[in-house]
């Protein structure tokens, strides 16, 4: 986890997909090579609300992983109408 964070460039790359509900990047160092991912973990209920819901209201749950797909750190959001709390969680959020 420390060589992950011991850098100072980081280079993301969204996965674009048609219809999509999660967000999904890739994370690769300055040479490159690709070194992590981000996964944004959603609900099927959230999925649906989504759908009619601003996208910012809505409660986030991204998970930061290397290449082995361990969790490095989670970012968690809940529901947002005039201000967010963002936590910043060591590994999996539960």
């Amino acid at each position: 986890m420390a060589d992950f964070f011991n850098r100072d460039v980081f280079f993301i790359d969204e996965k674009v997909a048609v219809l999509k509900f999660t967000n999904s990047y890739r994370i690769f160092d300055e040479e490159g090579n690709q070194i992590g991912s981000v996964q944004q973990k959603m609900s099927g209920g959230h999925k649906f609300l989504s759908l009619f819901l601003n996208k910012a209201m809505t409660p986030l749950n991204l998970a930061i992983a290397g290449m082995n797909e361990k969790t490095l750190v989670s970012l968690r959001r809940g529901w947002c109408f005039f201000m967010s709390k963002i936590s910043i969680l060591d590994g999996p959020a539960r």
